[in-house]
This record gives C-alpha cells, sequence and structure tokens, in this order.
C-alpha cells in the first residue's frame, strides 16, 4: 500500500482501493496505529514476567529498556534505564567481547554461556535481533539458569577422572602382584 500526498490532502490506498484524508485525519489514525502497537508490545512483553528466565530487552546504546519480574527480582527493580554491563558485570565500560551487541551489528542470533560473577551463577544466553514498533532495531536477550547442570557436569568428570585412576591403579597393583 502506498499513500501520495496532494496539499493538505492525503490519498491512501487500502484493499478496496484509494480514499482521501485530511492531514489531521491522518496524524489522528497514526497516533491511534502507534498506540495500538506500542499496546501489543507491552501485552506481549507482559507474558514474560511468569517465566522463571532473564528476559530483557537492550538499545543499542546498552540501556535495558524492558526486564521481566524474574530479572528485577534477582539484579533489582531499578534497572529500567540503565547500561547492561553496569547492572550484570558492575562495569563503567562495554565489556571488551560483547556478543549481545555483534547481534545488533550482524542482526542474527547469538548464544553463548556466561558465569555472572555478581550471583555466582551461569547462564545459557541466547540474544535475538529485535524490531520495535518503530523500526529501531534491539536485541532481545533471555537467560536460562543452568548453574546446577553445569555443577553436575563437573562432579560426573571429577568422577570419572577417580575412575580412570583407580582403573590405573588396580591395573598397576595386579601387574606387580602377579608371580
Amino acid at each position: 500500500m502506498k499513500d501520495i500526498q496532494k496539499e493538505n490532502i492525503i490519498y491512501k490506498q487500502n484493499k478496496l482501493g484509494w480514499y482521501k484524508m485530511d492531514t489531521c485525519s491522518f496524524v489522528k489514525v497514526l497516533r491511534e496505529e502507534k498506540r495500538s502497537l506500542m499496546e501489543e508490545s507491552r501485552r506481549i512483553f507482559s507474558h514474560f514476567d511468569f517465566l522463571p528466565i532473564l528476559v530483557h530487552l537492550m538499545d543499542q546504546d546498552y540501556s535495558i529498556i524492558y526486564a521481566n519480574q524474574f530479572l528485577c527480582d534477582n539484579y533489582g527493580m531499578d534497572v529500567i534505564g540503565k547500561k547492561c554491563y553496569e547492572i550484570f558485570e558492575n562495569n563503567t565500560k562495554p565489556c571488551d567481547v560483547c556478543y549481545t551487541y555483534s547481534v545488533i551489528k550482524t542482526k542474527k542470533t547469538y548464544r553463548w554461556e556466561w558465569d555472572c560473577v555478581k550471583t555466582n551463577k551461569t547462564y545459557d544466553l541466547y540474544a535475538f535481533p529485535y524490531s520495535d514498533y518503530d523500526g529501531k532495531t534491539m536485541v532481545l536477550e533471555m537467560g536460562f539458569d543452568i548453574t546446577e547442570r553445569k555443577q553436575i557436569e563437573r562432579e560426573m568428570g571429577r568422577l570419572d577422572r577417580l575412575n580412570l585412576i583407580g582403573r590405573w591403579q588396580r591395573g598397576s597393583a595386579m601387574k606387580f602382584a602377579t608371580p
């Protein structure tokens, strides 16, 4: 659909054809459409408040635009408007290697594991490119707490090493015990 403007009259095209609209009416329609999109965005993000994962929306300047309830409960209620590196890493400047920011540059999804020094937890992070209702590119990031799984994996690795040492010791002992 394309619009044509002549003087103060705007001709809009929809599925049924062309119709005429004055500038004031057109501005009212645009405001209503924007309000509707913003409301839909809020409604969608409200679903994240019930998930036991970290969810936040980050602007191109590293500012947190949205944070779900789980993130606020774990990192403080006043995270909106603050920089991600201040909240998650207690830094005053962006991280040297910022995987989240690379999503903005490449517009591709990225996944990595992150050890949070602030909470002593390990997260499986997913960062997705996100376009807001006005077309602005941001990053939607979700983090799943995998601390317990990583501890179990480390313990299993430790037990495997002990098992290998035990087998080696039994094999050495058998060599010396055999006449």
